[in-house]
């Protein structure tokens, strides 16, 4: 709430991340649940849904929510697409695959219809030109969902990169393209570039250029956010340089 209040104060629009992240999970939840009742647990997920938005549902300034938020297994491909169940940091969520649709349909009851719902995840963002991977399976995962009638606008790209592991411009504009083909929005939802991986920082601004430009020409891609304010608070460690300010907070020549 403090959040929001905040950013309405400075006239900025929201979004609201996330709804449900199997692979972590607050410990009141985990307390609640042990996993052993997968039908109990899906009743709570998807009640926690509902009351959350209905709690925000006047919010205008709310225009975007991440329903679910890295689901997607790294291993999985385009033909074998896996769910997380759970992980050191979440109690196990057996079954809860059978109504990854239920919590979209749900999300989107209980919000405007000016709202749109995100699937977001990382490494599916066509990193070196690997198309059949991780960026397939998401692909074909909103790909399938969108073709059941499960209301999805569109995929959050994550975007946690650096000079030897990320798309170039070519890539991705191939990749946004597939997107836009099936009338899935695009938003770039967490780019940082790991500088410790580049040989300089005309590179490092390559990379953020790159994906830029290649967001910027296509007319689906609508949103493009910075992961952090500045490399002292960065979750990659001040070390990797990886955002627009420095520790000082002096905008680099990237911004």
């Amino acid at each position: 709430d403090e959040t929001v209040a905040f950013a309405k104060k400075y006239g900025a629009k929201f979004r609201g991340h996330n709804l449900f992240w199997p692979a972590y999970s607050p410990q009141w939840f985990q307390d609640a649940h042990d996993g052993s009742d997968p039908e109990a647990v899906k009743e709570y997920i998807l009640d926690y849904v509902a009351k959350v938005l209905d709690h925000y549902k006047d919010e205008e300034d709310i225009i975007y929510w991440d329903v679910i938020n890295e689901s997607v297994t790294d291993d999985s491909t385009a033909k074998n697409i896996k769910l997380r169940t759970g992980s050191d940091h979440s109690n196990e969520f057996k079954g809860w695959d059978t109504y990854t649709e239920d919590i979209f349909k749900v999300a989107r009851e209980h919000t405007n219809e000016n709202v749109k719902l995100f699937y977001n995840d990382y490494n599916a963002e066509a990193n070196n030109g690997n198309f059949d991977g991780k960026t397939g399976a998401v692909f074909e995962y909103i790909r399938s969902m969108r073709e059941k009638g499960v209301p999805i606008d569109g995929v959050g790209l994550q975007m946690h990169v650096s000079c030897t592991w990320t798309p170039n411009y070519e890539q991705l504009t191939k990749l946004i393209s597939q997107y836009e083909e099936i009338g899935v929005e695009v938003h770039i939802t967490e780019i940082d570039v790991k500088r410790t991986e580049c040989k300089s920082a005309e590179a490092q601004k390559e990379v953020f250029m790159n994906i830029f430009k290649a967001c910027f020409d296509h007319e689906n891609c609508k949103v493009f956010t910075v992961w952090g304010s500045y490399d002292e608070e960065s979750w990659v460690g001040v070390e990797n340089e990886p955002v627009l300010f420095d520790v000082d907070m002096y905008p680099k020549d990237i911004y």
